[in-house]
């Protein structure tokens, strides 16, 4: 049986985040809807085979998130 690898990741679709920012080291996943993409890429290559996103903000902006989430980052 393959065991699955399930990433909890807070997330922030929106300002780009610095060159120099690390993901896991900051314990959340953020920037624009590239730069979000290009982190999630990483973790699959790395074996992660699902995700639990948690977008923080208000829950307007958390709303917008999840929109920008589906159609820019999912498919």
């Amino acid at each position: 049986d393959a065991l699955e690898v399930c990433l909890w990741a807070p997330t922030r679709v929106g300002e780009a985040t610095r060159d120099d920012w690390i993901p896991w080291q900051d314990n959340s996943i953020a920037g624009t809807p590239e730069q979000v993409l290009a982190f999630y890429k990483e973790y699959v290559r790395a074996g992660c085979t699902s995700f639990v996103i948690c977008p923080g903000g208000p829950p307007h902006e958390r709303m917008r998130q999840l929109r920008s989430f589906k159609e820019r980052i999912e498919p």
